[in-house]
């Protein structure tokens, strides 16, 4: 589990599960049906074309929600 703090939203945050060796997907896409995956190499996102907040079907999630 990955939990990735929201740039755009203070307070809010991202939760993403292991998909495969270094790729994590977005627990809430998941659950939407809808795949948003992000590569996390040494606990850092992996910088990529877009932004890591980019295209999610879901909204960020409270800090208090999360399982920290």
């Amino acid at each position: 589990m990955y939990v990735y703090h929201s740039v755009r939203k203070s307070g809010y945050v991202y939760e993403f599960c292991k998909f495969k060796k270094d790729k994590y997907r977005c627990v809430a896409c998941h659950r939407g049906g809808r795949s948003r995956y992000v590569t996390i190499r040494n606990a850092v996102v992996v910088a990529s074309t877009k932004h890591p907040e980019d295209d999610h079907i879901c909204e960020p999630i409270t800090l208090e929600g999360t399982l920290l």
